[in-house]
């Protein structure tokens, strides 16, 4: 069957997008109040701020399982929407923080292959696609990748990370069990900062 990864190449420099991940780093560590971790959506789109914290998340995150060492890039696949990985143009291909891992997007529309969601750091699940979740769950099988979402409830289905919108603000949940069962560690200012966390062992 043929791969229908489609990888985004960086195409122009976007500086809005960039301010905004500069905003989202100073969200995620501010150690204020929960509201602090929430982002206001004024001129900036839902699925940009979205794009924001994913790319962020990497930052926060730790998987033994990909280093530097066995993995030259932080791969973040998109479940469905081809659109979605355009709005990281201005950062794709390109280091991320620190690191010298650098960033790669693609847009998954075929995912059969066990394969093809388990070489990936963060899978992102938009609502559109939110009826595949059970079944990508299952053939992730805890595969050391964070699963994330803003369909409602997607932390009951076993997912990780839950995008959560509160009036004109947008946060996040974290399923602790899941995290853990996956062998990833996330960073204490993303669960200080969260808007709640399910129960973990």
């Amino acid at each position: 069957m043929t791969n229908k990864a489609h990888k985004i190449t960086p195409l122009t420099v976007c500086r809005g997008f960039l301010l905004l991940l500069a905003v989202s780093a100073l969200l995620i560590m501010a150690g204020e109040t929960r509201l602090y971790s929430a982002t206001p959506m004024q001129s900036v789109t839902e699925n940009e701020i979205k794009a924001a914290y994913l790319y962020r998340f990497l930052l926060f995150l730790s998987n033994p399982r990909r280093t530097p060492e066995n993995d030259t890039a932080f791969r973040i696949a998109v479940i469905g929407d081809e659109e979605f990985p355009r709005l990281f143009e201005a950062v794709s291909g390109k280091p991320v923080g620190q690191s010298p891992r650098t960033l790669d997007v693609v847009a998954l529309t075929e995912w059969e292959h066990k394969d093809l969601l388990d070489n990936n750091d963060i899978l992102y699940i938009p609502a559109a696609d939110a009826a595949k979740t059970g079944r990508i769950i299952e053939m992730l099988n805890d595969a050391a990748v964070l699963t994330v979402s803003d369909a409602d409830n997607f932390l009951e289905t076993g997912g990780m990370i839950q995008f959560v919108q509160r009036g004109q603000n947008i946060g996040w949940a974290i399923n602790r069990a899941a995290v853990r069962k996956a062998g990833i560690e996330l960073s204490a200012q993303l669960y200080r900062n969260a808007l709640w966390v399910t129960p973990g062992n």
